[in-house]
C-alpha cells in the first residue's frame, strides 16, 4: 500500500451541519488530517465557534452560514467557500433533522420540514458541489444517510414527544431517498471523475438524539438489539470519513457503508 494513500494534506472540504453532532466531528477529524474545512450551518454562531476551536488547534477552518433547504443559500455558500479556498475536493452532507419545529403543527408540516432538509437539501448541495468538481475533473461527495433508510426505527414506551414520532416517516423516507440519490449521482458524475458515496450510521449519541437517550429504557433496548451491545459515538465514523475522503477509496462510488454496530443485520 502506498504510504500516502490516506494523505489529505492541502485538500479542501465543506461540511454541512458542521456546527454540531456528526458534522462537527467530521470537520474536526478532517482538519486534524490537514484539510481546510468550511463549517456550513444555519447556526452561524455555532459554525463560528467550531471554526475558532479548530483554528486554535492549528487547523484551517471557515465558518459559513448556510440553509440547505434554500437553493440560493447553498449556491452562495459554496461560492464563498470557493472564493476562500479556490477549490473544493470534498463535499459532506451531514445536516439533518428528525423532527418538526415548534411552529410545525400538523404531520404535513413536519413531513415538509424534514424532507426539505434531509433530502432536498442534500440534492441542492450535491448540485453545487458537482458544478465545481466537474471543472476540476475530480471530487468526493459523501452523503450521510442512515440505517433508517433500511430499517424502521423502533422505540419502546414511553414514547418520545409527538413531533419526533411524527417525524419518523419523513426521516426514514428521506434517508432512503439519500441512499438512492447517492447511487444515481454516482452513475451520472463518474465520467467527471467525481465519486459519490454515503454513510448510514446506526443510533449515534449526538445532540439530535439527546431527547430519546434521556430514557433509560430506550438505551436498554438499543443496546439489547445491537449485536455490539452499545450506542455509537461520533468518533466511530472517523476512519470511514478519512477513507471516503482520501485516495484510498478512489475505486469506490455509489456505495452505502452501514456502520450501526450490527443493528440492521437481524
Amino acid at each position: 500500500m502506498r504510504p500516502d494513500v490516506f494523505d489529505l494534506t492541502g485538500k479542501t472540504a465543506i461540511i454541512t451541519g458542521g456546527a454540531s453532532g456528526l458534522g462537527k466531528r467530521m470537520a474536526e477529524t478532517l482538519a486534524a488530517a490537514g484539510v481546510s474545512v468550511a463549517i456550513a450551518d444555519i447556526n452561524e454562531p455555532g459554525a463560528q465557534q467550531i471554526a475558532n476551536e479548530i483554528t486554535a488547534k492549528g487547523g484551517n477552518a471557515l465558518p459559513v452560514e448556510m440553509d440547505v433547504s434554500d437553493p440560493e443559500s447553498v449556491m452562495g455558500s459554496v461560492a464563498q467557500v470557493l472564493s476562500a479556498y479556490g477549490t473544493l475536493d470534498i463535499g459532506i452532507n451531514a445536516a439533518g433533522v428528525a423532527a418538526g419545529r415548534e411552529e410545525d403543527k400538523t404531520p404535513v408540516d413536519i413531513w415538509n420540514h424534514v424532507i426539505n432538509i434531509d433530502l432536498n437539501g442534500v440534492y441542492y448541495c450535491c448540485l453545487e458541489y458537482a458544478s465545481v468538481m466537474k471543472k476540476q475533473r475530480h471530487g468526493k461527495i459523501i452523503n450521510i444517510a442512515s440505517m433508517s433508510a433500511t430499517v424502521v426505527n423502533n422505540f419502546p414506551q414511553p414514547p418520545v414527544e409527538d413531533s419526533r414520532l411524527l417525524g419518523i416517516p419523513a426521516y426514514c423516507a428521506a434517508k432512503a431517498g439519500v441512499k438512492q440519490l447517492t447511487k444515481v449521482l454516482a452513475a451520472q458524475l463518474s465520467q467527471h471523475g467525481i465519486r459519490v458515496n454515503c454513510i448510514s450510521p446506526g443510533y449515534m449519541n449526538t445532540e439530535m438524539t439527546t431527547e430519546i437517550f434521556r430514557m433509560p429504557e430506550v438505551i436498554e433496548q438499543i443496546e439489547k438489539e445491537t449485536p455490539l451491545g452499545k450506542v455509537g459515538q461520533p468518533k466511530d465514523l472517523d476512519g470511514l470519513i478519512l477513507y471516503l475522503s482520501s485516495g484510498a477509496s478512489d475505486f469506490m462510488t455509489g456505495s452505502e457503508l452501514m456502520i450501526d454496530g450490527g443493528y440492521s443485520i437481524w
